[in-house]
């Protein structure tokens, strides 16, 4: 019923609903991807699969780096040469001497330190009982100060050290190293940035003797992984900066802030590029920069760092002029993330890669104009798809569709491959298929509701059980000319001149309308189908397309319906102020050719044959005798039994040399009422007597029943037997009454 009522309203609206439902699916995608300051969750989420996707496929293409930048890696050999991990602040100072010694240009750790360690001079000491004796232990404190060691090991060169930022403000573990950039009071109070609220960073001694620090706190996407870090964060009007940016800063020996462009946004303002050496480095609102994978882990110089301290030569020139950043990868310590390239990547080398981008100038980045090109693709393509797709066939639906896909995916993929430019595709792909399984679902539809409209219109003329029938079981069917026995109906409105010229066209229409669709009903109820409405004339036959072995009696029963249906009918039209119908039938059998008959530019499912000439004879002469319905000799002599019958007359039509009675059905056999059965024994006396020439009899009779019941058939046996009073008939008469008009 669902699927019934949804063809229906397609039927009608079908191509213009499609090119409503894609403009609506336009204007959705425009106003997420580019009216809405953040696109939603779920549409974020898809373009961060295709990002991982293209990432992995098509990696960017990187120059050779004249910048070295290297991993020494505590590494499990590492942890096994110089012990458990933490390693005591000595045994890292040692490692930072040594890589200052082998020429390390900046050496950067990730790795907070945030706690003095505990000086075992101070232990012993706190344990004596012994004044003098602790007294002398503590004037060695500063021999076994790792802390101091630490310290002094990084003063040797441009050392960078890492601390956390959170959100939480319970978190404030030591002071936070000097900004980058101080904000004044009227950019800060519009400034768009990551608001940062607490941090554990080094320890003051530390931060003294650094040359920079920077954050190393990760900020994953929201489905956990690493593909942008921002630049810079905010503390109240301070901006600090990434470990990345500070150790790119180290090494570029740069000691004033960096250039910045700052983009006004309405009453907002937000940092969206900071100038590196000779390279702009574009960022998001938020100070976003994507990291330039270079590929999967391990993709950097890895150093061990017990080879470093041991003097390993290949390590040391592995280390020189480099970019050194402290990491691990030994079991347990090793500081994974999930990013576009591998689900487990070392942490550092975010960091390495984010470095070794920004000196090259080759980070990708989303351009300002994003938003606009965005909105306009999306408006091209959503008004072309809209008003194109359905009302393409198929075939063309999917050629365009998959030239749109290729050329969406070829564009984006270009800009990213020689621009460096990060577009958003997924709300482009979106438009694309949901246009097309939009067209694709109106092309279905109006398929199944040209199907159902063709089967309804059928459904005017066959009933729809034989439809269904048809449809089902196709070789149930022939349409092709066949010879078979059948009973053919016409039914036709008396006076319709008279009728059609007291109504205007519409309401001759509706009158029309109000007329045969209840006799349409009762033909189907009947099994019964239509061939043909000509004016104000209805044809009909039973048999066909599917054999019927009660077409005789089903066709009987459906004119006798018809006939109390008229009365009904009658009274309905006078209440609309429609005229009265009356109608003549006529009911012949016998057999005729069936099937799909006509030229090659229209055919019809139709019957042909003298039965059918005769049917419509019979129609015609109702008129002359004042009944409703008359019947052919072939219908109504298998059926003799079953209902109560007048014989109404022998004739011998125009054109036809044998003579045949007609009928006319008074009732079912067993549901004449007692004066009709009554008035049939009248007239069969009455019509006897006419055919043995007693014409005193016959006339007696015949104006006993006129006075009782006034019709016109008694009337016509009346003036026959003034007549044949007078001019005594042929001496082989046998009541024949020849009609000389159709």
């Amino acid at each position: 019923m669902l699927l019934r009522l949804m063809l229906m309203i397609w039927r009608f609206v079908g191509q213009d609903v499609a090119t409503l439902l894609c403009l609506l699916l336009s204007a959705s995608l425009i106003y997420v991807q580019t009216i809405l300051e953040y696109p939603p969750e779920w549409l974020r989420r898809l373009d961060f699969v295709y990002y991982d996707i293209r990432f992995s496929a098509m990696p960017l293409e990187r120059r050779d780096s004249p910048h070295k930048v290297v991993v020494l890696d505590i590494d499990d050999a590492s942890i096994q040469a110089e012990g458990r991990w933490p390693w005591p602040r000595e045994t890292l100072a040692r490692l930072t001497t040594s890589a200052f010694d082998a020429g390390a240009i900046v050496l950067s750790y990730d790795i907070v330190f945030s706690e003095r360690q505990a000086n075992i001079v101070d232990t012993v000491a706190g344990q004596l009982n012994n004044g003098p004796v602790a007294n002398e232990l503590l004037s060695y404190r500063d021999n076994f100060d790792g802390d101091q060691q630490l310290a002094d090991a990084m003063s040797m060169g441009d050392a960078v050290l890492g601390y956390f930022t959170t959100r939480n403000a319970n978190y404030q573990n030591n002071a936070l190293p000097e900004p980058l950039i101080t904000l004044s009071e009227e950019v800060a109070n519009a400034f768009v940035s990551y608001q940062e609220q607490g941090h554990t960073s080094n320890l003051p001694m530390f931060q003294e003797v650094a040359a920079r620090s920077g954050f190393v706190t990760a900020f994953p996407d929201s489905d956990g992984s690493v593909r942008r870090s921002p630049l810079m964060v905010r503390f109240g009007d301070q901006l600090y900066p990434s470990m990345a940016l500070s150790s790119v800063l180290a090494y570029l020996l740069v000691d004033e802030p960096p250039d910045v462009k700052i983009e006004t946004y309405g009453s907002l303002r937000a940092v969206r590029a900071l100038k590196i050496a000779e390279h702009w480095v574009n960022t998001d609102i938020n100070m976003n920069v994507m990291v330039p994978y270079r590929g999967g882990p391990f993709s950097f110089p890895y150093v061990s760092a017990t080879k470093l301290m041991n003097g390993d030569e290949e390590a040391r020139r592995a280390i020189e002029g480099a970019i050194v950043l402290v990491g691990t990868s030994a079991a347990g310590l090793y500081d994974l993330r999930s990013t576009p390239v591998s689900e487990v990547y070392p942490g550092v080398e975010v960091h390495a890669n984010l470095i070794d981008g920004m000196l090259m100038g080759e980070i990708p980045y989303r351009p300002d104009w994003e938003k606009g090109a965005s909105f306009i693709g999306l408006l091209v393509f959503g008004l072309l798809f809209s008003f194109i797709f359905p009302r393409v066939s198929p075939l063309y639906l999917l050629l365009l569709g998959l030239a749109s896909l290729g050329l969406s995916l070829g564009v984006n993929n270009y800009l990213w491959i020689y621009q460096g430019m990060e577009l958003p595709i997924a709300s482009q792909l979106l438009l694309i298929l949901g246009t097309m399984m939009v067209a694709m679902a109106q092309g279905f539809l109006s398929e199944a509701a040209s199907r159902q409209r063709i089967k309804e219109i059928f459904d005017q003329y066959v009933p729809p059980q034989h439809v269904n029938t048809m449809l089902q079981d196709p070789k149930s069917i022939n349409l092709d000319g066949e010879s078979r026995e059948m009973t053919i109906f016409f039914m036709d409105i008396r006076d319709f001149t008279s009728i059609s010229e007291t109504l205007d066209a519409a309401r001759l229409k509706k009158f029309l309308s109000h007329v045969f669709t209840p006799v349409t009903q009762c033909i189907f109820d009947h099994h019964g189908t239509i061939d043909k409405y000509v004016g104000d004339m209805v044809m009909a036959f039973w048999g066909a397309p599917l054999l019927d072995s009660q077409h005789r009696e089903n066709g009987v029963r459906a004119a006798l319906e018809i006939s109390l249906l008229m009365q009904q009918l009658r009274g309905q039209l006078r209440e609309k102020g429609y005229p009265e119908a009356f109608v003549g039938m006529g009911i012949n059998t016998g057999v005729v050719n069936v099937g799909d008959m006509g030229s090659e530019i229209r055919r019809a499912y139709t019957v042909i044959g003298d039965p059918v000439n005769l049917a419509s004879r019979l129609e015609s002469i109702t008129k002359f005798y004042g009944i409703e319905l008359l019947v052919g000799e072939e219908t109504y002599r298998p059926l003799a039994n079953q209902f109560l019958w007048r014989e109404v007359d022998r004739i011998q039509a125009k054109g036809k040399e044998e003579a045949i009675a007609i009928f006319t059905p008074l009732s079912e056999a067993d549901e004449g009422n007692t004066d009709v059965i009554a008035e049939e024994e009248h007239y069969r006396r009455a019509r006897q007597a006419y055919l043995a020439q007693d014409w005193d009899k016959a006339e007696a009779i015949f104006r006993q029943l006129i006075q009782q019941r006034h019709a016109v058939l008694f009337e016509i046996y009346l003036e026959r037997i003034a007549h044949y009073s007078d001019h005594a008939p042929e001496p082989n008469w046998q009541g024949v009454y020849k009609h000389l008009t159709k």
